[in-house]
């Protein structure tokens, strides 16, 4: 049976820089519940774990689960912030698409196609709510984002990205 962790460990967990493998996965199981600390300690985790990482892998799946506006946000500076790869930064294009719609999630494979369709539809997002949901205003600053990717981001494949995804999301529903 697995162990139980109250918030406040899950917290101390995850922003632990020495922890077992078994700790880290219980804890962020435990931190997107966490209705005060899980965007921070996500955005935490987003920020500062290594690429490829357990650690970065748990950040990840908490980061599409957490329907936050704090994390949100979070996600749409990562998204802009030049010093991100050009992986992550796709990456957090893709979250907050989901974040103004959970019901899609973003595909690069036709992307240089003759007629590009960067979004698949998610039948069940299986996202978690908590008490800072993203809301009609959240959703706002997240799409403020998407377009300024699409029209100021350094590399010309996330522009691109992010201008189909601002043209074609409104075509799913919610």
């Amino acid at each position: 049976m697995a162990q139980q962790q109250t918030c406040s460990q899950a917290t101390n967990t995850l922003l632990s820089t020495s922890t077992s493998r078994d700790s880290l996965v219980i804890a962020a199981s435990t931190i997107v519940h966490c209705n005060d600390q899980a965007a921070r300690v996500i955005a935490s985790m987003l920020r500062n774990s290594v690429p490829g990482s357990l650690r970065d892998t748990l950040a990840r799946i908490d980061a599409r689960t957490l329907m936050d506006n704090r994390l949100s946000d979070s996600v749409a500076v990562l998204a802009k912030d030049p010093h991100q790869s050009i992986a992550r930064r796709t990456y957090f294009l893709g979250l907050l698409a989901r974040y103004y719609n959970p019901r899609v999630s973003v595909s690069t494979l036709e992307l240089n196609s003759a007629v590009p369709v960067v979004l698949v539809p998610v039948y069940h997002p299986g996202v978690v709510v908590n008490a800072r949901p993203i809301t009609g205003s959240s959703r706002e600053r997240v799409m403020a984002a998407i377009v300024y990717l699409s029209t100021h981001d350094g590399d010309a494949d996330i522009r691109k990205l992010a201008g189909l995804i601002a043209s074609q999301i409104n075509s799913y529903p919610q």
